[in-house]
């Protein structure tokens, strides 16, 4: 996606692997939101690390463009990426800045074109990203931001072109804390050193004062190609660098020795020199590297048995097994093209499908949250995730740091769809902390995790948002496995997930669904941080659902527990019809004399059919009548969607301007609205938004969905809210990973790895499909476009089943195509 003008506002795409941490490329050239040193404040910046250009002689700019930071805008009530850091302003005040032509946002590369006057002699772009690899989380999990330089000479003669790279040493930095130009509490000490790594030249940062386990101890790197370069490890005001890096003289001059006084440290910078002929273009690549080995528990798990600010449980990075940050850069720099060429492979892939922007966009750009500092890969192994980082979007207000809502929240990762498509390796270690950690012997599954997993799990206590563990987070526990062995075919792994999964079902059959008929009827905890009561098919419908796909895998064992899944989901899928069915959408039934508040009864509730997406995308067939699910759904678009908010009062927050448009999580006809209604019903949520699309789309409404995703996109368009931060509670909000369903249901294509089972697409969802990714169906290669599809295996025979082709089951032979026709 491209943004110029007032779309480059908000603007900034998170750069870093998976759990490394990550800083973030603003629409302004700056980079902001450094969250590298494993803590998350959305507002942390970190002065005199920037890009510069110089030619000539005493001619250059700085590579950020101000134009934008003056101009007032109504700030969004629940995000702050369009703010400028006002210690940026003061260190760039009076510096010769350059315009932002455009932004090429296609995550996890963000290419911006400048404008650095008529008086430069040169056109310059630069391509920032990190490395991503689908199915390959080692290679997406390097805690670096690759930044790459393209300087063309649009001029009649040769011109010399200077490229300046700068980095603060933040080691002693507490990563939330306000640094002002070089000063910080934390400092003091702080040590620069020239080196090479890896054949490339290179300024290493640290700090050997501070002890081996310091939470702030760690280290970075600046590193710079190139034949002819300068390097200044420690520098100290910008007023005195940039006039020497104009002048191209005795750069060397403006570098400080010794270690920081304390409160201090040093900036380093690094400058490439090159002669370009006309019509020339070269390439200089810079290299952001850091390495804090020390994440501890530093945020409040809500339990009496673990104080954050008395005790240090120490979790650890991932990366850091890989070695000191010299070492392991030494493996990276030599790999540095094959690395650039699968990621921007993956963007080229991605990126080039023939489908509507707004859904690669929705779909694209949502996959960074696994890649911020809100998910954290540990040291043991193992993926975790917050709902969202604290913000102004939280209750804690803009001053709040800190990851919001711990740990791998079950309901809310229920809606999270996109990390088993690309990483399914880390999806699988999630499921392993619920089924093998946090289920209680009785069967339910608290639906937080406590961290370091050793210690004791969320059992018989409160628990928080809701206070009783969630039964949509342990629905989804049964789905997401199912989801998993699709994904995967990894039998023997299921083999020592079973008897948990039955223990699941023996809890729900006795704690929930007592009456033994398919029917859900007390107590239901769920995402909206509220229990329901009373027969209801957003709870309903992800029951049934969790029943067809246990079902389906005991089925696999022979298991008699089978028979019971398909006895309860029948006398289910009747009873929820006939009570919830009010001839237009399905209803709450609230137990009469109920006085909980928070229950939806008559109103129209988004995620009424939940449990029917997750069943159409792993192929379980219809949980209601076919005409019944239809036509809520268009009930759904037709009561819930609007077309602005003018008027409208959204509570408890507010995600939409007055001139948004969005899906309500609810509605009501005014006679209907309770006194005290659902909570968040009067909110829009992109995740809701999301699977409500993929299950339209499932179901044949491809105009209502697409309506839906161009809607949260338009509310995400650069201009007053950053495209690559979906709010809801907190920011790079986990939900919205829900996007990649959209995806997979306009393909229409299921492959079901456990028995090798292609199912293709009768009809086409749209007039034309191109390019699927292959990383979404495992061994496969196919391409949908003009209503005819191509398919190749190339990892072993894969059956295609009878009923999506015209010519029954057959074999697909490695390397042998199969063509077939999309009807119309």
């Amino acid at each position: 996606m491209i943004y110029s003008g007032e779309a480059l506002r908000a603007v900034a795409m998170p750069l870093g692997g998976l759990g490394t941490g990550n800083l973030a490329l603003k629409g302004d050239g700056s980079l902001v939101q450094w969250q590298i040193s494993n803590r998350i404040d959305h507002k942390a910046y970190v002065p005199h690390s920037f890009f510069g250009i110089s030619w000539g002689y005493n001619t250059g700019r700085v590579l950020i463009s101000d134009e934008l930071w003056g101009s007032e805008i109504s700030d969004p009530k629940t995000s702050n990426d369009h703010v400028v850091p006002s210690e940026l302003k003061v260190w760039a005040s009076g510096l010769p800045l350059v315009r932002v032509a455009s932004y090429e946002g296609q995550y996890p590369a963000s290419k911006i074109t400048y404008d650095a006057g008529a008086d430069c002699p040169f056109s310059i772009t630069m391509t920032a990203w990190s490395p991503m690899v689908p199915e390959n989380p080692d290679d997406s999990g390097w805690p670096v931001a690759v930044f790459d330089f393209e300087i063309t000479n649009r001029g009649d003669k040769k011109y010399p072109a200077r490229l300046l790279a700068t980095l603060q040493n933040i080691t002693g930095w507490n990563g939330i804390s306000v640094i002002n130009g070089r000063q910080n509490p934390g400092y003091g000490g702080n040590r620069n050193h020239a080196d090479r790594i890896g054949g490339v030249r290179a300024v290493t940062l640290g700090n050997a004062s501070l002890a081996e386990d310091d939470p702030s101890n760690g280290e970075q790197a600046l590193l710079i190609t190139g034949e002819k370069v300068t390097l200044i490890p420690q520098w100290a005001k910008v007023e005195e660098l940039w006039p020497r890096f104009l002048n191209a003289h005795n750069l060397e001059d403006a570098n400080y020795s010794g270690a920081s006084e304390p409160g201090a440290t040093w900036n380093s910078a690094a400058v490439s020199e090159v002669m370009i002929e006309p019509g020339q273009t070269v390439k200089i690549t810079v290299v952001h590297a850091w390495h804090f080995p020390n994440r501890y528990v530093d945020y409040d798990q809500w339990v009496p048995h673990v104080p954050k600010d008395k005790s240090r449980f120490y979790l650890g990075n991932q990366y850091a097994n890989r070695g000191g940050m010299r070492e392991w850069l030494s493996s990276f720099m030599p790999r540095l093209e094959e690395l650039r060429s699968k990621t921007l492979g993956y963007v080229a892939s991605f990126y080039g499908q023939n489908l509507p922007a707004a859904v690669l966009d929705a779909v694209g750009s949502n996959v960074g949250n696994l890649r911020t500092n809100i998910c954290m890969w540990t040291e043991n192994g193992k993926f975790h995730g917050f709902e969202g980082g604290h913000g102004v979007s939280t209750w804690l207000g803009d001053c709040a740091n800190g990851g919001c809502c711990p740990m791998d929240c079950t309901h809310v990762w229920n809606y999270e769809q996109t990390l088993v498509q690309l990483w399914p390796s880390l999806f699988r270690t999630m499921r392993d902390t619920e089924w093998k950690v946090n289920q209680h012997p009785k069967g339910y599954i608290p639906h937080r995790t406590i961290l370091p997993i050793y210690m004791p799990p969320l059992w018989e206590r409160s628990i928080g948002g809701p206070e009783n563990p969630a039964l949509d987070g342990l629905c989804a526990e049964i789905l997401k496995t199912y989801q998993y062995l699709q994904r995967t075919g990894d039998r023997e792994w299921l083999d020592g997930i079973l008897p948990k999964l039955k223990a699941a079902l023996g809890h729900i059959w006795r704690q929930h669904d007592d009456q033994g008929d398919g029917m859900i009827r007390g107590e239901q905890p769920n995402t909206y941080d509220i229990h329901l009561y009373g027969p209801n098919t957003y709870m309903g419908t992800q029951y049934l659902a969790a029943l067809r796909a246990a079902e389906e895998m005991l089925k696999l064992y022979g298991d008699g527990d089978a028979s019971e899944c398909r006895r309860r989901f029948e006398s289910g899928s009747k009873l929820y019809d006939e009570t919830c069915w009010n001839g237009n959408y399905y209803v709450q039934r609230i137990p009469e004399g109920l006085t909980e508040p928070y229950q939806f009864g008559e109103g129209c509730v988004a995620d009424q059919l939940l449990g029917q997406f997750w069943a159409d995308d792993l192929g379980l067939g219809s949980l209601l009548p076919d005409d019944h699910i239809e036509a809520a759904l268009k009930s759904v678009f037709r009561l819930n969607f609007r077309n602005d908010f003018v008027g409208f009062k959204q509570t408890p927050r507010v995600y939409a301007a007055d001139h948004d448009k969005g899906l309500l999580n609810g509605s009501y006809e005014p006679h209907q609205r309770p006194e005290v209604p659902l909570l968040y019903s009067d909110e829009v949520w992109p995740g809701v938004e999301y699977l409500y699309a993929a299950l339209c789309i499932h179901r044949g409404l491809v105009d209502e969905a697409l309506t839906v995703v161009e809607a949260t996109r338009g509310r995400y368009d650069g201009k007053i809210r950053n495209p690559f931060n979906e709010v809801e509670c907190g920011d790079h909000y986990i939900r919205s990973l829900a996007g990649w369903a959209i995806l997979d249901a306009l393909h229409g294509v299921r492959y079901s790895a456990h028995d090798k089972m292609l199912h293709l697409p009768t009809k086409s969802r749209l007039s034309s499909l191109s390019a699927v990714l292959r990383t979404a169906f495992g061994p496969l290669e196919i391409s949908i476009e003009d209503r005819k599809g191509t398919i190749t295996a190339s990892d072993g025979p894969v059956e295609v089943d009878k009923t999506s082709t015209g010519d029954g089951p057959f074999v697909l032979e490695p390397g042998k195509p199969y063509t077939f026709a999309v009807g119309k």
